[in-house]
């Protein structure tokens, strides 16, 4: 054989080598395996990279179908976060050009997600559909809406997904189009109607949307429902609870409802109330009379306190109530006391400073027939250790004879203008604050028998703060533990060793630093 011959047959065999290289380099052996093997390998797999190997094949698209129907998956899609590697690079240009005004910034984060639109709902609705049929156990959305083009018909599809297939919870926030600068230009969604009922949906959480009374028909099985920012809209309570049977847990988060809203004459079911800072047309003054037999929680924060307030709960066990007010009047001293003695049940009660203040002003007229907390053992009060609020301290501590654990949250205290009750306080508040403490000769049941804890956080080392601290540990006689929450500009080493070296009633007490 010639040299030629021996260097094309040579020529060949390499050529035929390299062929069957890149035939097994590029052959999918991953397709062969057993489906239990790749429904295993797929399970490693977060659910983004599971979308994208759904494009593969149709085999392997049946594969992530079949693996969501085999475990519940938790969904978040986050609109600005899609976006955040167009609005990273979109900062860095404005960035070289020394361009740095926040308006811009907006500017660049707004178009950074109006250009990942398009690949967020791509993304979103592949997603979906690859859950269709399957359990979903939370889906949520964080979006960018803002009210325009094609925006709420994706968002009332995906809202149509979420009701009409088996989805436990679900939360929908249209908030993000304020942090991108769409403020005066946002028009709040509105829920579509739906003629069917969820049956799954458990959970609901709406941030920044309108909800009418034809939506809450399809939320047969709700059994939290939680509204932020939402405009409520020609429904009541008693229309809530009567469509949405198993609802338990009510929370909202400064919303505007219809004046009467919280007025229903019939028992409602729920177990936990929340309403903080909610308004109606006429402001911020919301009329509240509910029987509730059930229910266990109640936290009432608001800008005012509505002089219809009558709540009956006969269960109840904590009570939070604070109100961000400057003024009172003789008939919110009446609202509050009444409150509080429909409440005198619960186990754990928190209140504000103008709670407190309003207290300190009753407490002179109720010292003959005082409200009596007998099954409060923990008792929290945001207070600032003003005059005005020491006699309502004494009037609660005294008032709670079983009292375990006392938490004073130490801010400034709201200032009040007192209207018609301003002409009393020479009389109630005409005391010396530097002797307030030792003049208290009335006897305090818990801190003979039963207060063996007390925190106070944001203590500077004020007289008036030490002069209470001096009190609780001379009476004290089960005190085990005083925790100080002392902010770094104060003393605390000196705060400490003053206190160790008072007396105490307590040989078991400890005082430390939290």
């Amino acid at each position: 054989m010639d040299g030629n011959s021996m260097s094309n047959t040579k020529g060949k065999i390499i050529n035929h080598c390299k062929r069957n290289k890149r035939a097994i380099e590029g052959r999918d052996y991953i397709s062969y395996l057993p489906h239990s093997v790749m429904l295993s390998i797929f399970s490693l797999l977060p659910v983004k990279e599971l979308v994208v190997i759904s494009l593969v094949s149709k085999q392997w698209e049946n594969l992530v179908k079949m693996l969501f129907s085999m475990i519940p998956s938790t969904l978040v899609f986050d609109e600005l976060e899609t976006a955040g590697r167009t609005i990273r690079e979109n900062a860095k240009i404005l960035q070289s050009h020394c361009i740095q005004f926040p308006s811009m910034y907006k500017f660049c984060i707004r178009y950074s997600v109006v250009a990942g639109s398009k690949n967020f709902t791509q993304f979103v609705n592949r997603t979906l559909k690859l859950h269709h049929g399957s359990v979903i156990k939370k889906l949520c959305f964080n979006l960018c809406y803002d009210g325009f083009c094609n925006g709420k018909e994706k968002v009332d599809k995906w809202y149509h997904f979420a009701l009409t297939n088996e989805v436990k919870e679900l939360e929908l926030n249209l908030s993000n189009a304020l942090v991108i600068g769409h403020k005066k230009l946002t028009k709040a969604y509105e829920l579509p109607l739906l003629h069917s009922v969820s049956m799954s949906l458990e959970y609901l959480d709406l941030t920044f949307c309108k909800l009418r009374a034809s939506n809450i028909g399809a939320f047969g099985s709700l059994h939290t429902l939680y509204l932020k920012f939402v405009t409520v809209l020609y429904f009541s309570i008693e229309d809530l609870v009567t469509k949405c049977p198993m609802l338990k847990y009510l929370n909202f988060d400064q919303c505007s409802i219809p004046l009467n809203f919280m007025v229903c004459k019939k028992d409602i079911m729920i177990e936990t109330l929340v309403m903080t800072k909610c308004y109606t047309q006429n402001g911020p003054m919301c009329p509240i009379d509910i029987s509730a037999p059930e229910l266990w929680v109640l936290t009432l924060e608001g800008y005012c306190l509505a002089t219809v307030t009558n709540i009956k709960a006969p269960n109840i066990i904590n009570v939070d109530i604070a109100i961000n007010e400057g003024h009172t009047d003789s008939l919110q001293r009446q609202t509050l006391i009444k409150l509080l003695t429909g409440s005198k049940g619960c186990l754990r009660l928190s209140l504000d400073s103008w709670c407190i203040q309003v207290l300190s002003y009753g407490a002179y007229f109720l010292h003959q027939s005082p409200i009596l907390f007998k099954e409060i053992t923990h008792l929290k009060l945001q207070v600032g250790i003003e005059r005005q609020e020491l006699p309502g301290i004494a009037y609660l501590i005294r008032g709670c004879p079983f009292l375990e654990s006392l938490t004073l949250d130490i801010e400034k205290s709201t200032e009040i203008h007192w209207g018609d009750l301003q002409r009393d306080f020479p009389i109630i508040f005409g005391f010396d604050m530097d002797h307030y403490w030792e003049s208290q000769v009335s006897p305090f049941h818990c801190l003979r028998y039963h207060l063996r804890e007390i925190i106070i956080y944001g203590i500077y080392g004020r007289s008036c703060e030490i002069k209470m601290l001096e009190f609780f540990l001379e009476k004290a006689e089960v005190l085990e533990d005083m925790s100080l929450g002392i902010p770094e500009e104060s003393s605390e080493d000196e705060i400490l060793q003053y206190l160790s070296a008072c007396v105490k009633a307590s040989p078991e007490v400890v005082i430390s630093s939290i």
